[in-house]
């Protein structure tokens, strides 16, 4: 009898597709012996494992699923057929039901599972920009990163950054944008333009919103609290609350209107120009009575420079200037002219196959 059979006509049985007499000849065929048995057990898992994954790579999930379902439930036409599937499905179970509480999760999940993660780098003294699945332009300052998936979808378009970025969010009321920079601080819009500073060397996190509303998420005093920005407004926000003394340079350039300014042991809400925070961006430095501290962090960052600072009457300078591509050794030059300060730049090194950046150590 065994000889006689073959693979479809026991899938013809257990599909529902065979004859009376087909039928009548696999159920001789199963009770002859229990090698027979569990031929029929393996081949009906393969079949219901098989229909589960046509449930996770169907495009309409819902209706795959149903009739997955009334595939499992169907009534049998004779009362040996019952018998015989009933037996089956019930050997079966104790593997298929695993597999297909998987398969509802994958449907569920079906978009996270899938998703394709890009991740960019802007390399030091560079600006990178691109565009967004969801047409929004992005800014990338240099050694700044930025993780986002190939395609954004679910509730929302969410996007991990470390560094500098500037960004201009394609409006999409139903799918807000946010910007993770860590467990303590992200911020979310609907369509806006911003600059967000999150260096994961430094401490503080500044925001300068341009234009639009953004709504941050800031971790103050082991909670989350909720702050929505209003255009021309900056945040300064630290990081790490516990540390002893933390400076927060925020430049409110002389002539230029201040709305307000409020601040807390870890934020300052203030009303600046945002063109001092976004010119960046275009390839320019911009400082008006900017402290000289925030100045050499900037060009640390543009020039990929490291600055020691050799006494503190250096910090007691401001400075006012453009600057457009212009050389290291160049800019130098006018901070020496407009603060007088003194310079000595040691150069780049090479140190168990590491390079090492320029170190520019400054004095008064």
């Amino acid at each position: 009898m065994k000889d006689l059979l073959n693979d479809e006509l026991l899938i013809r049985y257990l599909t529902e597709t065979a004859t009376v007499e087909e039928n009548a000849t696999v159920e001789q065929w199963y009770a002859q012996s229990d090698e027979n048995q569990k031929t029929l057990e393996q081949m009906y898992f393969t079949l219901q494992a098989s229909n589960c994954l046509k449930v996770v790579q169907s495009a309409n999930h819902e209706q795959a699923l149903l009739q997955l379902k009334d595939k499992l439930h169907r009534k049998e036409k004779t009362r040996q057929r019952q018998i015989v599937l009933l037996r089956l499905q019930r050997v079966a179970a104790m593997l298929f039901l695993p597999l297909l509480l998987l398969s509802g999760w994958l449907i569920l999940h079906r978009d996270e599972v899938q998703a394709q993660y890009v991740e960019l780098h802007s390399n030091p003294g560079m600006v990178t920009s691109f565009e967004l699945p969801d047409g929004s332009k992005v800014w990338l300052d240099g050694g700044s990163r930025l993780r986002y998936p190939s395609a954004f979808k679910g509730h929302k378009r969410e996007v991990e950054m470390s560094g500098q970025g500037y960004f201009e969010i394609a409006h999409n009321a139903l799918q807000p944008f946010l910007v993770k920079t860590g467990k303590a601080f992200s911020l979310e819009v609907l369509g806006t333009s911003f600059n967000l500073s999150a260096y994961e060397d430094e401490d503080i996190i500044e925001t300068t919103l341009v234009k639009g509303s953004v709504r941050l998420n800031m971790m103050q005093n082991s909670k989350m609290v909720e702050y929505t920005m209003k255009p021309n407004e900056k945040i300064v926000y630290i990081k790490n609350q516990v540390l002893k003394s933390t400076k927060i340079i925020t430049a409110y350039p002389k002539n230029d209107s201040i709305v307000s300014s409020v601040s807390s042991k870890s934020v300052t809400v203030t009303t600046v120009d945002p063109k001092y925070d976004i010119a960046w961006k275009d390839n320019q430095l911009l400082f008006k009575n900017h402290p000289i501290e925030q100045v050499i962090r900037t060009l640390g960052r543009y020039y990929n420079v490291q600055f020691v600072v050799k006494n503190e009457k250096v910090l007691n300078s401001q400075i006012t200037g453009k600057f457009s591509n212009e050389q290291l050794s160049q800019v130098m030059e006018y901070l020496k002219i407009a603060s007088g300060i003194k310079y000595n730049i040691i150069p780049a090194t090479v140190s168990n196959g590491e390079i090492k950046p320029e170190v520019i150590e400054i004095w008064k």
